[in-house]
């Protein structure tokens, strides 16, 4: 290949020689979509098991914290690439732009469903089509489930009774004396 003093590109080829003209229109695609790393409270070891081959990651309560690495391959310009990432939950929605890093960090969230969804820029500034979302669940402490609750329930409701029952006839047999 040659450059040449007037801008235009010169390549070789088996078909003869190609030129590309300094005014070329080039269009920059749109961006693919990927994630790099699904990291849990920075543990290194288990990151390689982490990265999202489904539509779901189920976390322990205690597993609360992690960094999302993402990455818009897109590479006319890379540091003007934009990654706009959403944490939908419940109770809202989380915004974040991400520009001049590939990581977004959540960190203490509470027990749930969330969906994470993220698109890209390109370096125009033209948005992808593609939106690449994946589920997180992040499970309950055994004390917060609804099973625990009925269970302690039942075991209360039965102490109360039998203790009732048990001071009734306690009453009655001192009557009787």
């Amino acid at each position: 290949s040659l450059l040449s003093k007037s801008g235009n590109l010169w390549f070789g080829s088996s078909q003869g020689v190609d030129l590309i003209p300094d005014n070329y229109p080039y269009k920059a695609g749109t961006p693919a979509l990927f994630i790099k790393d699904f990291i849990v409270h920075g543990d290194v070891e288990r990151k390689r098991n982490r990265i999202v081959p489904s539509d779901q990651v189920k976390l322990l309560y205690y597993e609360n914290s992690f960094t999302i690495k993402l990455s818009a391959a897109e590479y006319t310009d890379p540091t003007r690439n934009k990654i706009s990432a959403y944490l939908y939950y419940n109770r809202g929605v989380d915004s974040t732009v991400i520009i001049g890093t590939d990581s977004i960090t959540y960190t203490n969230l509470a027990p749930g469903y969330y969906r994470f969804s993220f698109r890209a820029t390109n370096s125009e500034g033209v948005w992808s089509g593609d939106v690449k979302s994946f589920e997180i669940i992040i499970k309950p402490p055994y004390y917060q489930t609804k099973w625990f609750r009925i269970l302690a329930l039942l075991f209360f409701t039965t102490i109360a009774f039998f203790g009732t029952r048990h001071l009734y006839r306690h009453k009655l047999q001192k009557k009787q004396l």
